[in-house]
């Protein structure tokens, strides 16, 4: 159980950084602003959480 916690946290972050990565060269190229970039990794960190919930 623990391991998929670390499991979860590190993809968090991962996806957290790969996010505000594309963010960042969104907003340099085309402009657009950060949300879209937060709101794909709220959505990652949520899948992550349903997939432990099933899990236990």
């Amino acid at each position: 159980m623990r391991l998929i916690v670390w499991v979860l946290f590190v993809n968090s972050i991962v996806c957290l950084f790969v996010c505000f990565y594309a963010c960042f060269l969104f907003l340099s190229v085309f402009g657009w602003d950060c949300w879209l970039a937060l709101f794909g990794w709220l959505v990652f960190l949520g899948f992550n959480v349903f997939v432990f919930v099933r899990r236990v």
